[in-house]
């Protein structure tokens, strides 16, 4: 079982193997490379900091890119969005075809727009 942000489901999505660093990077690619393999790999929802978020260079700064744009509430809009609980127990590709159901680009961009890496994700739900 892995444990993730509401909004890490949303950004795998997009990913495109950017990331803040090496470390971040790497962190980003071993989880996407294990959901590619493994599909039904059970995701445990949390708000607090998950295994993406340690791999980032500014988890213990006060100039931590993500403290800017405000993570819990990118957090509780998309369980709201997604009709997901925290600490509830899904499957990846359960999550991930939430997503391409239930987001609309300008559903996407209302509770995205705002964040630091939105240029690389802003055309993943355009139909």
């Amino acid at each position: 079982m892995k444990i993730l942000r509401t909004h890490h489901i949303v950004c795998s999505l997009a990913h495109k193997g950017h990331g803040y660093n090496a470390k971040s990077i790497e962190g980003w690619h071993s989880f996407m490379q294990d959901v590619h393999v493994n599909p039904d790999v059970p995701i445990r929802i949390t708000s607090e900091p998950d295994l993406l978020c340690q791999s980032c260079p500014g988890i213990s700064s006060v100039t931590n890119p993500c403290k800017k744009f405000v993570v819990s509430q990118l957090d509780n809009a998309w369980q709201q969005i997604l009709d997901l609980k925290n600490d509830g127990v899904y499957l990846y590709s359960k999550l991930a075809q939430m997503c391409n159901e239930k987001v609309t680009p300008e559903v996407h961009k209302s509770v995205c727009g705002g964040c630091a890496w939105w240029r690389e994700c802003e055309n993943t739900f355009k139909k």
